[in-house]
């Protein structure tokens, strides 16, 4: 196996993760997530897009949603043509940056969702394509 740009994110969820699937049937669930960058008067958001596959896709669909947590162990995906972060304008016509993240492994560190909605306690679990989700 070749190396990689290894990140690891903290991060927050921004949308509700939909699980989806490539022509193949393999599951992909796309995260949009913000990490909180800086201190102080210097503190500002960072935008990442991460995709997620298999497995790690199927549990991101069923238990994480918007306002969650998530700790986000992958590589870092430059912009094929700048090898740089993704750069677009915002509908107010803005300069915008986000950076893509394929993620290996998603470890749900805390919840919105309460501890009566859900049987399991999911809090803490990880799971990566290796990981037989308990289903």
């Amino acid at each position: 196996m070749g190396t990689y740009q290894k990140v690891i994110l903290t991060a927050t969820v921004t949308k509700q993760p939909e699980l989806r699937y490539t022509g193949d049937g393999t599951a992909f669930a796309p995260l949009s997530v913000v990490v909180n960058c800086g201190w102080g008067e210097n503190k500002h958001p960072m935008w990442v897009r991460v995709s997620t596959w298999r497995k790690t896709a199927e549990f991101i669909a069923q238990y994480v949603g918007k306002g969650d947590i998530v700790t986000i162990d992958g590589e870092l995906t430059p912009d094929k043509e700048t090898g740089n972060p993704r750069i677009w304008t915002s509908n107010e016509g803005e300069a915008r940056a986000s950076y893509e993240v394929n993620a290996r492994n998603v470890q749900l560190i805390s919840s919105k969702k309460s501890a009566s909605d859900s049987s399991e306690d999911t809090k803490n679990d990880e799971y990566t394509d290796e990981t037989e989700i308990p289903f």
